[in-house]
């Protein structure tokens, strides 16, 4: 009697994680605050070409999508690999190597990678200055702000340059201002001058300067609001008529931040009266991350008080009502 085999056929099935499929693949650029009106969003592509905005602050929109040819995504990757991205680091943020030093309020910004099982993300600061302390601040802010970067910040400059090509790729710019990027409206030029408001009358040469059309001030919340309630805006005026005067216009910059540990820059009544927990919370200064090093520097209003957030609000409201449209 021939015998017979059985043979049996087993179908092995494996779970692809959602992160490695090609439906996932994309390239996202994510655009952070400043102080100041830099656009806030995140922007998609993916590897059907189809772009996704997200608008989140100082945008002309706050959803928005489009459709590239299908090689966009495989053109980006490409364009990446040349240029040596995958090679970068995780991170270039303040108080680390390469960005010892750097200007505050700057913006920053972060570029991932979904590509298959390949990711990557690197974070970079805009305000980053470099390793020397010996720096000129005034020059290379300058230098920054038109997107141009010294040579020890080669990887930063690198970045820059990519989130500019994206930018591009995915046309941002009909969504929101560009940083670096081709400029569909007029660019405003303020002097600032902080809280040295006597710069008004003791150096007034930019006054007739026609690139200049107007002036930033910082004032104390302290020295708006004497008491509660009672409001003192005489400082503002004299300011506005003298540059209204002279056809330029005021941008009123208000602070709640001091970094002295001598003085707060809110008013007496919130850091007397119960009811507003204290008023101020103390800032610290920390050198390279590390908590051991943090010393005092100065007071911020407590923001996330309800109590102190009502009495900012009326701040605002009390303003707007004598200065709205001015």
């Amino acid at each position: 009697m021939r015998g017979r085999v059985a043979t049996f056929v087993g179908l092995i099935v494996f779970s692809i994680p959602a992160r490695g499929r090609a439906q996932d693949d994309r390239f996202v650029l994510e655009r952070t605050a400043c102080l100041g009106s830099c656009p806030v969003y995140t922007v998609e592509i993916n590897r059907k070409g189809i772009v996704t905005f997200t608008g989140k602050a100082y945008v002309l929109k706050r959803n928005a999508t489009r459709q590239l040819e299908p090689t966009a995504f495989r053109s980006l990757i490409s364009y990446l690999d040349r240029n040596g991205f995958f090679n970068l680091k995780s991170t270039y943020l303040p108080g680390q190597p390469g960005c010892t030093h750097g200007m505050t309020d700057a913006a920053s910004a972060t570029l991932s990678v979904f590509e298959g099982r390949r990711t990557k993300s690197v974070s970079f600061y805009y305000g980053c200055l470099g390793e020397s302390a010996d720096i000129n601040p005034d020059s290379a802010v300058k230098t920054v702000a038109k997107g141009l970067f010294p040579p020890a910040l080669h990887d930063i400059s690198l970045l820059a340059d990519f989130a500019i090509h994206v930018d591009s790729m995915a046309g941002t710019d009909e969504w929101a201002p560009v940083p670096g990027g081709p400029r569909t409206k007029p660019l405003h030029n303020y002097v600032f001058i902080g809280r040295e408001r006597e710069k008004l009358r003791s150096k007034p040469a930019f006054l007739s300067n026609t690139n200049f059309e107007g002036v930033q001030i910082t004032y104390p919340w302290a020295e708006l609001e004497r008491a509660r309630g009672e409001y003192d805006f005489s400082t503002i005026r004299d300011d506005l008529a003298l540059l209204e005067a002279n056809n330029k216009r005021l941008w009123v910059q208000l602070s709640d931040v001091s970094f002295s540990n001598a003085r707060t820059n809110v008013p007496e009544y919130l850091t007397t009266d119960s009811a507003y927990h204290g008023g101020v919370a103390r800032q610290y200064s920390v050198q390279g991350d590390k908590d051991s090093t943090a010393k005092p520097a100065g007071y911020i209003a407590r923001r996330w008080d309800p109590a102190v957030q009502a009495q900012f609000q009326k701040l605002l409201f009390a303003l707007g009502k004598e200065f709205d449209g001015k």
